[in-house]
């Protein structure tokens, strides 16, 4: 089917349900639920594109579907440079779709060109529709928020003056006396480690030391957002965690990009004598890095990525059997529903101080980290540090399965007609990967990482080199390319499959699971790894002044923003997207449900907690 033969120009004009012309617009062709061309329209709506000759043996039906496309963060991102660098960023729906038969032979077409005259499509559609059931969700979701909403309109109405302050907000989300989050160095280890960041530590000598820098990167609000290095001294006792002993505090005086070493810029440093009085500026920005990288760079635009190439190319196929269900509403929820609360004025995080352009630009950077060729689970620093013991366990069950499923099913994986897809879905995964950038943040004289193994620190001899995907580009990309040969695999290509796709499916399950729920599992269960995200005096996700008054100066606009997120969070029923649903391939789903217990011992239920994709 993806021999190498000479290719066949296929030419036509694609028109509406009322028999205009489809102007400039982007469109797909499919054989088999595979992806064979795309192009785009001209004014006229004519298009030429090529396809295989192989393809057109015989009369063959194709598919062509229109599509809507845009850079998600195109509406919000004013420099060319960053939308530059944020090509993998997109949303993609498909919108009208038709078949037409071809019917090529290839000795009467002596010019090698088809021409299919006009297509014309019957009605428009969304090929990936999200349920009326999905909306239903998050509109019940939203429904305490915006009440709460609603009784504070109604109270400042009645109050010119707005006495309200961010205690009785607090209450009105439902935070009261036994809902606070404890302000201690302890509850900041636990975000670190088990909570919404669970940041690479560098270690030096007996010490940990976790660094979270914005410097890079632009803001639009000043004393807002810190440069934070936290050291902490380890314990020999595996039930004790490490004991904060030094916390320091920066903020830099221009909303611009700083270099490395400025020194335009606030210090403050607390001991052991004084650490409460940092706490809560350490955790905001703790609390901001989480979600912008580990959350929604790892978590949501990663797997919106890969989804969509599942979609484009696997349909169909027997490893498409495997993907789709972690794939489904992934790409949609992430573009509608994500895009907007990154990036908009009124989105959780730009509230912050940083800027639209540093989120994306963070996302990118960060996202360019990312190796699933290479990635194995943290080991874990003592009993205490749940996640990495959690993620072990899913991980080495997900790779098992995957395996099995490999072992199970390779001879049709590797046939010709199978393998094609794959070649052309991993060619299109390493083309939209974004620029290889190792991961960094912490000055290399503080010491080694004390645990690199999800940021390369365990070298896969098997891994080929990263490259460019063309010539032309000036670095490498982020993800390797593999199955090189679009008829069969070659080398290593099993194995780096097996790692790739058990990496996609753990990420998009344990991982984003994980890191969403953390934001407000100690909000409904008292025996949570890590603190909630709720209490705005202790994790506050933007500081006013330096955050030095009571709440760290959070405004109440920033307070509400922060609260009614999070409370929708808690209110969606993700048991209804739970991986032990039958969707969910067998040689996944029985695995983890033989681990139950297991999970169980660890305070998850697999059935409540972790999700068969992302979908929300």
């Amino acid at each position: 089917m993806f021999s190498s033969s000479s290719d066949v120009r296929l030419t036509g004009t694609l028109l509406t349900p009322v028999g205009d012309p489809y102007e400039r617009r982007k469109f797909q062709i499919y054989k088999d639920n595979v992806r064979v061309a795309h192009g785009k329209t001209s004014l006229d709506g004519r298009f030429c594109v090529s396809l295989e000759s192989s393809l057109l043996i015989e009369k063959t039906t194709l598919a062509f579907r229109i599509c809507k496309e845009k850079k998600i963060a195109d509406d919000y991102i004013r420099s060319q440079d960053t939308r530059a660098n944020l090509k993998f960023l997109r949303e993609r729906t498909e919108v009208g779709e038709t078949f037409v038969e071809v019917d090529y032979q290839e000795e009467k077409e002596k010019e090698a060109t088809v021409s299919v005259g006009d297509i014309q499509f019957e009605k428009e559609f969304e090929k990936e529709q999200v349920p009326l059931s999905y909306y239903w969700h998050i509109a019940k979701a939203a429904v305490p928020p915006v009440l709460q909403s609603l009784l504070s309109y109604t109270l400042n109405s009645l109050d010119i003056l707005d006495t309200r302050g961010i205690e009785q907000i607090l209450e009105e989300f439902g935070v009261d006396d036994s809902k606070r989050v404890e302000l201690t160095p302890e509850n900041t280890w636990k975000l670190l480690t088990n909570g919404i960041c669970p940041i690479y530590f560098k270690k030096a000598g007996d010490e940990f030391i976790a660094e979270i820098k914005w410097s890079k990167y632009p803001l639009d609000k000043l004393k807002s957002l810190p440069d934070v290095t936290l050291f902490f001294k380890k314990s020999e006792k595996p039930d004790e965690d490490p004991k904060m002993t030094r916390l320091e505090i920066s903020f830099r005086e221009q909303l611009e990009p700083v270099e490395e070493g400025d020194t335009n810029r606030t210090l403050e440093v607390y001991t052991e004598e004084n650490l409460i009085h940092g706490l809560h500026k350490a955790n905001s920005a703790i609390f901001l890095f989480g979600e912008t990288i580990f959350h929604l760079a790892w978590g949501h635009i990663y797997d919106a990525g890969i989804a969509e190439a599942v979609h484009d190319y696997l349909h169909g196929t027997v490893i498409g059997e495997l993907l789709q269900p972690h794939c489904e509403y992934t790409r949609k929820i992430t573009n509608e529903f994500g895009g907007p609360n990154i990036f908009k004025k009124t989105g959780a995080l730009n509230n912050s101080g940083q800027s639209v352009e540093g989120i994306a630009e963070m996302m990118g950077d960060y996202g360019g980290a990312i190796d699933p060729f290479t990635f194995w689970p943290r080991k874990k620093i003592n009993n205490n540090h749940v996640f990495a013991i959690a993620q072990r366990l899913h991980f080495k069950l997900i790779l098992a399965g995957v395996t099995q499923f490999f072992e199970d099913n390779w001879q049709q994986i590797s046939s010709s007609k199978e393998w094609g897809p794959l070649h052309l879905f991993f060619k299109r995964v390493h083309k939209n990967s974004p620029v290889y950038r190792p991961w960094e943040g912490i000055d290399p004289a503080r010491g080694s990482f004390v645990d690199a193994n999800e940021i390369e620190g365990r070298p896969n001899p098997d891994a080929p080199p990263r490259t460019k995907y063309k010539e032309s580009d000036r670095d490498v990309k982020a993800i390797r390319r593999i199955a090189l040969d679009p008829e069969k695999p070659l080398g290593k290509d099993k194995e780096l499959a097996i790692r790739f796709f058990t990496h996609f499916i753990h990420m998009d399950t344990f991982w984003h699971s994980w890191i969403h729920m953390s934001q407000y599992k100690g909000f409904i269960s008292d025996n949570a790894p890590a603190p909630h995200l709720l209490d705005v005096k202790a994790t506050p996700i933007s500081l006013e002044d330096y955050g030095d008054g009571d709440f760290g100066n959070i405004t109440k606009e920033d307070a509400i923003a922060q609260l009614k997120l999070l409370q929708t969070f808690i209110q969606f029923n993700t048991e209804m997207y739970s991986i032990l649903d039958k969707k969910v391939h067998p040689c996944i789903r029985k695995r983890v449900k033989a681990a139950t217990e297991q999970y169980l011992a660890l305070g998850i239920d697999p059935k409540k907690d972790i999700q068969r994709s992302v979908v929300i």
